[in-house]
């Protein structure tokens, strides 16, 4: 069976809300397995412009979605200055809670340049 791209341009558009087709090509390889170029994708909106100019308008309209309630309730507390106690039982505790924090702040610039 042959793959289409024209089932998964607008399903991928709207899931993770993008029109741009560099971002989309990499999604369908990732979701798909199949490997498009990104010019591939602009053909592909500029034969189908009614479909693009859709998208385009539903994404632009969708309210974003609110980071604090993604955010972890600890780092909410560190955010809103309520610390508390912390205690630190070792050196190893403290690389933990580092590297933890360090993943929590990737994850969540992740969320926030989507």
């Amino acid at each position: 069976m042959k793959y289409k791209v024209s089932r998964d341009i607008p399903k991928f558009a709207q899931e993770y809300n993008t029109v741009s087709p560099s971002e989309l090509a990499r999604i369908i390889l990732k979701e798909r397995h199949k490997e498009i170029t990104p010019e591939s994708v602009t053909m592909w909106f500029k034969r189908h412009s009614e479909i693009h100019s859709q998208l385009a308008k539903s994404i632009e309209n969708r309210p974003s979605e609110e980071v604090p309630k993604q955010v972890p309730e600890f780092l909410a507390r560190l955010i809103t200055n309520d610390f508390g106690t912390v205690e630190i039982i070792n050196l190893e505790t403290l690389e933990v809670a580092k590297k933890l924090l360090a993943h929590v702040e990737i994850e969540l610039k992740g969320r926030i340049c989507k």
